[in-house]
């Protein structure tokens, strides 16, 4: 994680939430009331297409994912900086409020009257059945997998390597098949992790297919140069 911060999202983003949609409740939550903490301060560059709400200790960012010029759903994903990549956390913030609970309760340990006062905020009613998912199943978003907030429309943070089940529309890559690539952003072409490491080899094959997209294919380091030197004298040309 770097250490330098660059900015705190509350302050800079707090108009496009607003503007957004992102519930009021889920802002105060993850900005105030939350006992775990979830820092505000941004200590990474972003990619448009990422609007943050937190970061974690190990800095990875919490954002809402939305793609501003084709029809995809904005979702909300966990965005690693250091591997460039973004997993799906929740297809809505209404699944976004039970994870955020879910980590409330991981670190709380107990039904706490701190873990009471986030799912009054969040409105969760059925607090008693998510405490006993926990209890049984632990922190992972799988334990969600029948409730009824996530049944019809599960996110790929509820699946492990098999992906079938996913009827969403991000993007899902696998060792021999892949997504639609005009829809689909460098940050999302991964296989997700490994042993905690990031498995990026699609990256490549995408890259040798006929078919991907100029962002999608970086350019040679020369090409990058001589266009670089091209604007640095446009830029610098009198008149």
């Amino acid at each position: 994680m770097a250490s330098k911060v660059l900015y705190a999202c509350d302050q800079q983003f707090g108009a496009a939430y607003k503007a957004l949609g992102v519930p009021a409740p889920v802002r105060e939550v993850v900005h105030g009331v939350s006992p775990i903490g979830y820092e505000k301060q941004i200590p990474a560059l972003l990619p448009p297409v990422a609007i943050p709400l937190w970061s974690t200790l190990s800095g990875v960012v919490i954002c809402e994912w939305r793609h501003w010029f084709n029809e995809r759903k904005p979702v909300i994903v966990r965005f690693y900086p250091e591997s460039g990549l973004a997993v799906e956390w929740a297809r809505s913030y209404e699944q976004f409020g039970y994870l955020i609970l879910q980590n409330v309760l991981e670190s709380q340990a107990e039904l706490s009257p701190e873990v009471e006062e986030v799912a009054g905020h969040l409105g969760i009613a059925d607090l008693n059945a998510v405490f006993a998912m926990w209890e049984k199943l632990g922190d992972h978003s799988s334990a969600f997998v029948t409730h009824e907030s996530f049944v019809e429309d599960l996110p790929q943070s509820c699946f492990d390597e098999d992906m079938s089940g996913y009827r969403g529309d991000f993007p899902v890559f696998t060792a021999t098949a892949g997504a639609p690539l005009d829809s689909t952003c460098s940050f999302e072409v991964h296989r997700r992790f490994s042993a905690g490491m990031p498995v990026l080899d699609v990256r490549d094959r995408v890259r040798g297919t006929e078919d991907a997209p100029p962002w999608l294919t970086p350019a040679p380091t020369s090409a990058r140069c001589s266009t670089r030197c091209s604007q640095m004298a446009t830029w610098r040309a009198p008149g």
